[in-house]
């Protein structure tokens, strides 16, 4: 028997069976043998040979062979779709540019542009930049890559986007330009041509965007809102021509930003967003600190957006709510529409949980109430926030909280950027929002219900992986199965939020400040 041979003895006839076995191919029955042979790293290949990953890692791991073990891992990760545990694990294993590729697919393109930089591939890490709306870093990369990169082509437009959404308007025009010489308008460039007009017409040169804007239409007549923009830049010839000016500069664009010089002294930039800049700034005439937040070429440039933009900014200027960040001016002139809001200062609901941690249940449930109470007050009026997320909810001073940027932020629009991404987080959208349907306040309260599970598990519920087809199909778990010690009946109002079909939640945002406060916190 075994046992009476001594274990080196063993050792060794399980190496020699190990052998054997991988001889003919049975893989899994000798890699257990040279596992117990003492032969981790044998053990480990054989696994791998096995096409078992996870085994074969855990065997690696053993041997010493860390790199080996993250690479493996990571396979399996991928297989698995664990997007986030690939890429960290691939970067563990100095594979840095598959740890980009699994970042991107796990929805984190700032993580994913660090990784492609660590790789030494500009280009993607650039795109990646410019896809997490972080253009300064875009344009850092992006002009670090040499012509003779496959990629340069590509890049050059995305160089020049990100110069446009930094209102760098000089170099978009320098860079475009110089990109789109000798090229025919086509679908694939099409967006880039817009831009280097806008660009244009930003800089005054009007004649010379509106002939591109013509060319434009040529090859689609419907393309955005080209008729608009002509007609526009054509009023604009003629002010110019009767001040019998050399059309070097832009007028309306000039005295809106003297007007706002006027009146604003712009501090420092306070974040800039799906939708613009926002920036700290003092209100001369009436000696008080406010956010300025621009809205950026998508309300600038289409007079659909700036009406309605106006219009609904008008009506949530109305609502005077203790949670809701007031607005006080609003300037849609061409060329610079802007909102000066009251300025906030504290954190907002993201950061203060990334500093704090998951919070306890009487503070999520304050937080939940309070945001509750100001979606009351704007669905009355009309509103349906549509981006609810932690970042738009700010924690005042005395734990005072304030929702911010309702009524701006349309999920359709939000997502359409000038080259068309898909941009925004997908991570609180609900079903209805996700397919395309027409939303109602509701959209919000189910945002609210992942913002309640996040603040109690201190993560984001749907964080990785296909998040929109997630929302539709997939209920997060009980919080119960997650959070220990919850008082009796939140479980039931989170989960009651978060319902797939709208009809099944809280008909209103104040039905569910209700339901709290039937629930007893210890």
């Amino acid at each position: 028997s075994m046992s009476s041979v001594d274990s080196e003895d063993a050792k060794s006839l399980c190496g020699k069976v190990a052998a054997i076995f991988e001889y003919v191919k049975r893989y899994v029955e000798a890699a257990e043998l040279y596992q117990r042979a003492g032969d981790q790293s044998r053990a480990g290949e054989v696994y791998l040979l096995a096409g078992n990953l996870q085994q074969a890692a855990a065997r690696f791991k053993d041997a010493g062979r860390d790199k080996d073990a993250a690479r493996v891992g990571a396979r399996f990760y991928e297989q698995q779709k664990r997007w986030k545990e690939a890429a960290m694990a691939y970067a563990g294993a100095g594979e840095y540019q598959k740890s980009a590729e699994c970042f991107s697919k796990a929805n984190e393109p700032i993580r994913a542009a660090e990784y492609f930089e660590k790789a030494g591939q500009n280009a993607r890490a650039g795109l990646a930049y410019a896809t997490g709306k972080r253009f300064e870093k875009a344009i850092e990369t992006l002009q670090k890559v040499p012509a003779e990169d496959n990629d340069f082509n590509v890049s050059r437009g995305i160089l020049g986007r990100s110069f446009y959404e930094m209102h760098d308007y000089e170099h978009c025009a320098a860079t475009l330009d110089n990109h789109l010489t000798g090229e025919r308008i086509d679908k694939a460039n099409i967006d880039y041509f817009y831009m280097l007009a806008l660009a244009w017409e930003q800089l005054g040169k009007l004649d010379k965007s509106k002939d591109l804007l013509y060319k434009i239409g040529s090859v689609d007549a419907k393309y955005r809102d080209l008729g608009d923009r002509i007609s526009s830049i054509d009023s604009r010839i003629s002010k110019v021509g009767s001040q019998a000016h050399s059309g070097s500069s832009s007028e309306a664009m000039n005295m809106v930003v003297n007007t706002l010089k006027e009146r604003y002294d712009i501090e420092s930039e306070l974040g800039r967003g799906g939708m613009g800049v926002v920036y700290l700034a003092r209100d001369k005439q009436l000696d008080r600190r406010v956010a300025l937040k621009f809205l950026g070429a998508l309300v600038d440039n289409s007079k659909e957006y700036r009406q309605r933009f106006i219009r609904e900014a008008q009506t949530a200027a109305k609502i005077n709510h203790p949670n809701i960040v007031s607005i006080y001016d609003i300037s849609a002139s061409e060329g610079k529409a802007y909102i000066a809001m009251e300025f906030i200062e504290g954190p907002n609901l993201f950061k203060f949980v990334e500093k704090k941690g998951r919070l306890k249940p009487a503070e999520a449930i304050n937080v939940m109430m309070q945001a509750c109470s100001a979606l009351d007050a704007i669905h009355k009026s009309g509103i349906v926030h549509r981006d609810i997320k932690p970042d738009n909810i700010v924690i005042a001073k005395g734990g005072l909280v304030k929702l911010m940027d309702f009524g701006l932020a349309k999920a359709d629009d939000n997502r359409i950027t000038v080259a068309n991404m898909v941009m925004g987080t997908p991570s609180y959208m609900s079903p209805e929002q996700a397919t395309g349907k027409e939303v109602d306040g509701r959209t919000d309260i189910y945002a609210m219900g992942l913002v309640l599970y996040e603040m109690l598990t201190g993560k984001v519920v749907f964080a990785d992986g296909d998040i929109m087809t997630r929302q539709v199909k997939e209920m997060p778990p009980k919080l119960g199965t997650l959070v220990e010690g919850l008082p009796e009946g939140l479980e039931d109002v989170a989960y009651k939020c978060v319902a797939k079909s709208p009809e099944a939640r809280y008909k209103t945002a104040g039905e569910v400040v209700q339901a709290l406060k039937g629930v007893q916190v210890s």
